[in-house]
């Protein structure tokens, strides 16, 4: 069962990546990634690899989003930072939805 769940693993140009079922594994999700000692991490999903076959099971490498571009909800599940400018002081999570002007309506900026 434990080669069902999502785990890390580490690729062949040695960066980190979420091994797990197709099913599980897809861009642009969160996916809660079991680690060795038994804990749980929760990674969002930037893009995926090509999925291949394991026993039976289609597999397929995610590569995680890094943490400042998560939505602030997926962030606060995940314990995350809130975004903010440098240039205007401004920070997510302060009450103003709206942004600065560099980040309205564009938040990923």
């Amino acid at each position: 069962m434990s080669q069902q769940r999502p785990q890390y693993r580490r690729t062949g140009s040695g960066a980190w990546a979420v091994y797990g079922p197709v099913l599980l594994v897809k861009a642009g999700q969160e996916v809660t990634v079991y680690k060795k000692d038994g804990s749980t991490s929760t990674e969002m999903v930037d893009r995926v690899g090509k999925p291949f076959d394991v026993d039976g099971t289609a597999m397929i490498y995610g590569y995680p989003r890094p943490r400042a571009s998560w939505s602030k909800a997926s962030r606060r599940r995940a314990g995350g930072t809130p975004r903010s400018c440098d240039d205007c002081q401004w920070i997510e999570d302060a009450g103003d939805a709206q942004g600065c002007a560099r980040h309205r309506g564009n938040p990923q900026n």
